[in-house]
């Protein structure tokens, strides 16, 4: 059975960064959220940067996403 480490990893990110900032949290504190071990989380990403920026982007196509539909449901722009 999969672990989905990379998923676990990007939620826990997701959480952690909103709740307490993105440099306040450090790689074990997301190791320990997220359950995930370090040579998992190092096959995913190579830096703790690389996780951000994967948080960001996901964030960013999320709430585009979101704003797009909701824009589309008002009848598109004026």
């Amino acid at each position: 059975m999969p672990t989905h480490a990379r998923e676990r990893l990007l939620r826990a990110a997701q959480e952690l960064f909103y709740a307490e900032g993105i440099r306040a949290v450090g790689v074990e504190r997301l190791l320990t959220v997220s359950g995930v071990g370090r040579a998992s989380f190092y096959r995913h990403f190579a830096s703790k940067d690389d996780l951000v920026v994967l948080t960001i982007r996901t964030f960013s196509d999320t709430w585009l996403a979101w704003l797009s539909d909701a824009v589309a449901t008002r009848g598109g722009p004026r």
